[in-house]
Parts: C-alpha cells; structure tokens; sequence
C-alpha cells in the first residue's frame, strides 16, 4: 500500500509540474533515448503502424494561401483573439531555460506560435521566395498537415532582441499562421497552439546564419541561384570566399563560380526561377552572346519553345539551335565502357559535368591509371590557365614549367 501511495504522489507531482509549465507557456519535451536499431521488417510494420494510427491531413487548397508575411502574421494574430496576448518574448523565454538549467542548441521547447518571427528585409536569411507558385503549393499542402496534426518538427530558431528569429522552418511556421487564419474561416477544424523549437547555442551573426541554411538544410533542396544569394550575402557582411568555401565544405572555385551566378541581368534570372532554363546552362548562353541580355534572352526563349514542341520543360543545350551552330561538340561516353583505370566511364563523364559546372566550361574527362586529369575541349593550354587564375585557383608548377618550356 505504501508503494502505491507513493506511485501516486509520484503522478500527482509530475503532473502539477507539467500544468505549471503550461501556464508559463514553455513546455519542455523530453528528449529520446538513443534509437535501438531495428530491422528492416520492424522499421516496415512501425511505419505501417504509424501511417494507420496518424490522422490524415486536411485539405488546403493554394487559393487560401496569403503571400505577404506581414500580411500574414496580422490575419493570424486577428484569428487567434484573446489568445494572441499569451506571448513571452524571448528574453522570458530564455530567462525560464536559465532557471530550469536547459542546453541550448539541444533542448526541444514548445513555445506560442507568435513568439516566433521571420527575419526580414537585410535581416532576411532563407533565400526562397514564398510568392513562386511551387513554394504556395508547398505551404498549402504543409497547412494541411499541420492543421492535421500540429507541427513535428522542430524549428530552429535564434534570440534577436526579445524575438525569436527562424533559422530553419520558415514553411512550417507559415502553415502555422495558415492553419489560424483558416480555422477561423472554417476551412480547417484546428490550429496548433504551440510550435516546437530548438534555441541556437550562442555566438554566431548573420554571416554564418546565412551558410548554415544552406549546409544544415534538411528539407526541399536549394536552388543554385539561392545559395548564391546566402554566399554573396556573406562575403557581404565580412566574410571571405576562402572562409565560405571552408565553412560549407567547398571549393574556393566554387563558392566564386557560383556568386558570379548573380552577375546575369534579372530578365536571365527570371526565366531561371521560372524553370525555363537551369543557371548553369543560362550562363553559358549569357557568355556566348558576349552578355548580350536582349540576345540571351531570345536565344533561351527560342530553345525552350523546340523543347516544349518536344515533349520538354527547359531549354537544354539539345534544343538550342544557336548552341549547335557554334560548334557545341559535347562528347559522349558510353556508360559500359571501362577505362585502364578501371573506373566506369559513367563516373569519368559525372567528373565531366562537375568540372564543367565549377568553371562554367565544356570539358571532356578522361582518366589516367592512378589519378584523374580533366582536358578541355576548344580552349587553349594559355587558356585555361587564364581561367584558373580568373577564379582564384592555383596553376600546379608542372603546367607552368611546360608553358615555359613551349614559350
């Protein structure tokens, strides 16, 4: 008797603690055991289980979908009501971590939906734009979802004055907001009243905010054009390409290959976001038309109306008659086809197309027994030296020697 008077003490105190959390509107969730790793039949019939037990997701259809944050954050703060008043800020927020000994950067809080904001304007951090019609999809299928079952993963989030700033989420949050404005609308039955978040460790700014979007991404992949906008942003606000490139685990070549992305005019760009042509080929169009913009863009428009009069989408390099009258002899390789190095020709033509995608030129790959060398096609050895040194990468002394010795 004695065990099961205290068991109930025990439950009593557990739960007066949890109501106390909710009351200051900060709820800790606990945080997983390490996973015991299951086979592939368990992880099958647990996710069958999980599928069968979860509530399926409402419909939103993208006509309900409010574009403008501001905008946004307003109908949603209308439709929460009395509610709306229930935010701490985060300086109460941190302040109740302090007190209760929680780890930043690890901890999962639940916090009030409106404690948390998105970063605008300079400030602004994730390089998508909420107006194209693929991310109104996304936020109108997430709406429902979370309309459905509230939001499961947590955001990541930062302290900027008393707010706190997404780092990572901005679609949840906004389905969030959504799922609000719609509940008093009537189009969905419910909205979550609590958002889950994980507080960034102290100690970053901006400039590595900016790069850890791009490298810490776990959700729908960045277009080229978006990580370039983060990399010049943070070369903007001090930081170097050498200190880009060590950050995000690239090239020096690649980090500069991929800011000058931005040096094409915005009508380029614009047919890129609008997926008629992919940046990387855009570019190759804008160089040879001698950055031309009227010609470019005439020349990309022509080659993506043979690709739709083909059954295509974008203006590949196939369908661009003026590409094939200058001479574009793009080697091909046979995938079956193995080298004295014994690597398939699949994986010398993949080093082709990155090579060519870091310095922006048609490049043939071969492969040498031990170790690879890449030779361009239609450009001299003078050259090619001449791009290394335009994109900051060292000339090996080898090839110096042998220009040397040529001269």
């Amino acid at each position: 008797m004695a065990n099961k008077n205290g068991a109930t003490a025990a439950r009593k105190r557990a739960a007066g603690k949890t109501a106390a959390e909710q009351r200051e509107g900060l709820q800790v969730v606990e945080q997983p055991t390490k996973p015991v790793k299951l086979s592939k039949k368990q992880v099958l019939e647990q996710d069958m289980n999980e599928l069968a037990a979860s509530t399926p997701d409402e419909i939103v259809g993208v006509e309900h979908i409010i574009m403008d944050y501001d905008a946004l954050r307003q109908q949603a703060t209308d439709a929460m009501g009395e509610f709306a008043s229930q935010v701490k800020g985060a300086t109460a927020i941190e302040a109740s971590m302090k007190s209760r000994k929680l780890t930043a950067g690890t901890t999962i809080l639940r916090v009030h939906p409106l404690d948390v904001h998105v970063p605008q304007g300079v400030d602004s951090i994730n390089p998508r734009d909420f107006t194209e019609k693929e991310m109104v999809e996304r936020v109108a299928e997430y709406t429902g979802s979370v309309a459905a079952g509230g939001v499961r993963e947590p955001l990541k989030v930062f302290v900027q004055g008393d707010k706190l700033m997404v780092l990572g989420g901005e679609t949840r949050w906004r389905a969030t907001m959504h799922a609000w404005v719609l509940k008093a609308k009537g189009v969905v039955s419910n909205a979550p009243t609590t958002i889950p978040v994980i507080l960034e460790k102290s100690g970053k700014n901006n400039a590595v905010r900016l790069l850890d979007v791009v490298v810490d991404n776990d959700q729908k992949t960045f277009r080229s054009i978006q990580v370039a906008v983060n990399y010049r942003r943070s070369r903007d606000l001090g930081m170097s390409e050498q200190e880009i490139a060590v950050y995000v685990g690239k090239t020096v070549t690649h980090v500069m290959s991929t800011i000058a992305l931005l040096e094409m005019p915005q009508e380029v760009l614009n047919l890129v976001r609008d997926g008629v042509i992919r940046i990387t080929q855009a570019k190759k169009v804008w160089e040879a038309e001698d950055r031309d913009t009227a010609k470019t863009v005439a020349r990309i428009k022509r080659a993506h109306r043979a690709a739709v009069a083909a059954g295509a989408n974008r203006a590949m390099p196939k369908y661009d008659e003026d590409n094939k009258s200058d001479g574009d002899d793009t080697p091909t390789t046979t995938s079956t086809t193995r080298t004295s190095g014994g690597r398939k020709a699949g994986d010398v033509d993949a080093l082709r197309r990155n090579f060519d995608r870091v310095i922006g030129l048609l490049a043939n790959c071969t492969w040498r027994v031990r170790d690879g060398f890449v030779t361009p096609v239609d450009i001299s050895a003078e050259q090619f030296l001449e791009v290394l040194a335009a994109n900051g990468v060292p000339v090996p002394a080898e090839m110096e020697d042998d220009q040397q010795q040529a001269a």
